[in-house]
């Protein structure tokens, strides 16, 4: 059965993921992007609403991040904004991992949708993006479901600048986040780590939530022989296992530090390392379906190599 799905670009980037690792089947797929610039945590988008806006959360029938401010829809049509800047600086605003977040437009779903760009309330500014993304709208045309008009210079430039703006954004956010923790001499990142780690109560919240954790026998239950029956792994091992499995394609959705009931800041560690593995290698985790993690993919040259490697070491036991 072929289905349509609409999905954020982190939703999209897991989706490919798994069709990498043989989970889905992405021909039977078509994959409906929404740009996206970041999501809020109910509980604190309430705290919020309440204390900044001086409104009741049960009233607000929309949000909207633009130009640097987060502006609310109240039932009776009036609106509210604040700069986002200063919303988050106490506190507030956007979940942790959304504000590092740069990939804002969809491009590896089939089409990305989004206001950016479009020019009216009731415009969608639709980017096509593959074959089957074509199709689709192709077929909506002709069924009469959807009416289309190219979109002129200014449009797809105001489109690149807001992309652009959150770029830079999120970039500072990451600057801000992470670079005090990659400079840190290896001492006190070991320390800052066994932290947050000692707070871990091996609830597998974590690993229950990840869009990529898809194994049926966890490595970490006891039944793997890793961990003896009855016991739970110690405190560092869990979170630092967890981080060699995925930590090649953590897409950056945030689930696994929202689950977790110590707050431990998972998603600042998987990001430092995603963000050094993807300099080193030039990958970065579900963007492509043809573009396979690094670490499980070999080259020509190094499988020459590894024969030679293999002949020499025949050679000598014989």
């Amino acid at each position: 059965m072929k289905m349509a799905v609409t999905c954020k670009p982190c939703d999209a980037r897991a989706i490919i993921e798994l069709a990498k690792r043989g989970q889905i089947n992405i021909e039977n797929l078509v994959l409906i992007g929404l740009n996206c610039t970041g999501t809020l945590l109910p509980a604190v988008a309430r705290r919020m609403i309440e204390d900044e806006y001086g409104v009741n959360s049960d009233d607000v029938i929309r949000e909207d991040i633009d130009d640097g401010k987060l502006v609310i829809t109240v039932r009776d049509g009036t609106t509210k904004e604040r700069g986002l800047d200063q919303l988050e600086e106490k506190g507030y605003g956007r979940r942790e991992n959304c504000r590092r977040c740069a990939i804002n437009i969809p491009r590896m779903a089939d089409i990305a949708c989004g206001k950016w760009g479009a020019k009216g309330k009731k415009a969608t500014f639709i980017e096509v993006c593959s074959q089957r993304g074509s199709e689709l709208i192709e077929k909506a045309i002709e069924a009469g479901t959807l009416i289309v008009e190219p979109p002129d210079a200014e449009a797809i430039e105001e489109r690149e600048k807001k992309d652009k703006e959150a770029i830079e954004l999120a970039k500072a956010w990451e600057k801000k986040d992470l670079d005090v923790l990659r400079w840190l001499p290896y001492e006190d990142r070991l320390k800052y780590w066994s932290r947050y780690f000692n707070r871990c109560i091996k609830c597998f919240g974590c690993r229950d939530v990840c869009p990529i954790c898809y194994c049926q026998d966890c490595y970490l239950e006891p039944g793997r022989g890793f961990v003896k029956g009855g016991e739970s792994p110690p405190d560092m091992i869990f979170p630092l296992v967890r981080l060699a499995h995925v930590g090649d394609s953590c897409v950056n959705c945030g689930q696994c530090q929202d689950a977790c009931p110590m707050e431990i800041p998972l998603t600042r560690l998987y990001h430092m390392l995603n963000r050094e593995l993807s300099s080193m290698f030039d990958y970065i985790p579900g963007m492509d379906i043809s573009d396979y993690p690094p670490l499980t993919t070999v080259t020509d040259e190094e499988l020459a190599i590894d024969d030679v490697n293999v002949f020499r070491k025949n050679s000598v036991s014989q």
